[in-house]
C-alpha cells in the first residue's frame, strides 16, 4: 500500500505500478482462460480483474483491521470467489473438471 500512496504523488512509481499491475492481471487473466477453456475472453478478463479486485482489497482491508480481515476471512472470500467460477465449469466426458484456479490452496 505504501507504494500505491507514493504512485499517486510521483509520475514514474505510477508508471511501474500499472505496469507492474498489469502484469498481474494478465497471469490471472492466462490461468482463468486455462481453467475455463469455454469461456470468451471477456468473461476471464472480467473474472480476472474481479479476482485480482478482490485480493488487492482484502490486503488493503487486512494491513488496517486483522481482526475483521484474517488470514481465515481472507481466505474464505477467495475461496468463495473461486467457486463461482468453478460453479459453471463443464464437466469433461471423463467426469472430471481438470484443473481449477486456486487448486493448490488448502483449507
Amino acid at each position: 500500500m505504501g507504494f500505491l500512496a507514493a504512485a499517486l504523488a510521483d509520475p514514474e512509481l505510477a508508471r511501474l505500478h500499472r505496469a507492474h499491475n498489469r502484469a498481474f492481471l494478465r497471469r490471472i487473466r492466462q490461468l482463468v482462460a486455462a481453467c475455463r477453456p469455454d469461456w470468451s475472453p471477456e468473461q476471464a478478463a472480467r473474472s480476472a480483474t474481479t479476482l485480482v479486485a478482490l485480493v488487492e482489497g482484502l490486503n488493503a482491508l487486512a494491513a488496517v483491521d486483522l481482526d475483521t480481515c484474517s488470514a481465515v476471512a481472507q481466505q474464505e472470500a477467495i475461496e468463495a470467489a473461486l467457486r463461482q467460477i468453478r460453479a459453471e465449469r463443464p464437466v469433461s466426458p471423463h467426469g472430471d473438471t481438470g484443473s481449477t484456479v486456486g487448486s493448490g490452496v488448502s483449507g
